[in-house]
């Protein structure tokens, strides 16, 4: 009975401390905004299907420099800003796609 209970503990915790991994998503890199831009360069807008499997769009200042040509497929993940990541700057009047972090960039 008392090995009973130790598994059944065991296998609790360690399904209950796994985290979630962030989804990828499949994305085309549409274009660069010129009006915008940080220190690492030029804005950059993907294309992409969210998690609702409807066309959607973003800008980003973390797109990986082999990744920065118009009409690559890529497989990425992204999250939303937070204080330590630097923000973008235009100096037009655009009102470009919401800002994220994408990571773990590969061709697709």
């Amino acid at each position: 009975m008392k090995f009973f209970f130790f598994i059944s503990a065991f296998l609790l915790s360690s399904f209950s401390c796994r985290k979630n991994s962030p989804e990828f998503f499949n994305g085309i890199v549409d274009r660069n905004i010129n009006g915008c831009s940080g220190s690492t360069g030029y804005v950059f807008i993907i294309k992409y299907i969210n998690l609702n499997n409807t066309e959607d769009s973003l800008s980003t200042l973390t797109l990986p420099t082999q990744f920065k040509l118009s009409g690559i497929k890529i497989n990425f993940q992204m999250r939303n800003l937070s204080n330590s990541d630097e923000v973008m700057f235009c100096n037009t009047m655009i009102n470009p796609p919401n800002q994220k972090v994408i990571y773990n960039v590969n061709p697709k």
